[in-house]
């Protein structure tokens, strides 16, 4: 039996499509084929956090954010993040929304001591941090209280 050109020619086509689709989705983050289970955050303010940034536990990356979803008061923005380790997340834990120079912005989760676990599909307490020109404020603030002492120490030094 001999196969047209056009039949080849439609079944590659379809194959491509079928290859970009799933390479698309993999390269946005998302697993077909492992175990996975999702955990939600409510956050009011995500500090640039995307989907595909890595969930972090003690430096491990055991995730991504799957969907960042909002409603139309902008209040409260909920972070579904995709959970591929199969890790025991207590109860009391914390996600924190960490943003860096190197590495982007990461959900970063703070282990608790409660011996019961978050169930797959439930939520997590978050916090909220500061962001990085905060921090670097916070440190930079006594030093220039000293600068503005050392100047009037210095003015009145001058004036007598």
């Amino acid at each position: 039996m001999k196969i047209s050109n056009e039949t080849k020619i439609g079944s590659l086509t379809a194959i491509a499509i079928v290859l970009l689709v799933l390479g698309f989705n993999f390269l946005k983050g998302k697993t077909f084929f492992g175990k996975s289970h999702n955990l939600f955050a409510k956050y009011t303010h995500v500090q640039g956090l995307a989907t595909s940034n890595p969930v972090v536990i003690n430096g491990l990356q055991v995730g991504t954010v799957y969907s960042i979803n909002t409603d139309k008061n902008m209040k409260e923005i909920l972070v579904n993040m995709n959970i591929t380790k199969d890790v025991n997340i207590p109860v009391n834990s914390i996600a924190i929304i960490k943003v860096s120079l190197l590495n982007g912005t990461s959900v970063d989760i703070k282990l608790g001591d409660a011996k019961t676990f978050i169930p797959k599909n439930g939520y997590i307490a978050t916090e909220v941090t500061a962001g990085m020109l905060d921090d670097v404020l916070k440190k930079v603030d006594p030093v220039l209280y000293q600068v503005t002492k050392a100047v009037t120490s210095i003015d009145s030094v001058l004036l007598s």
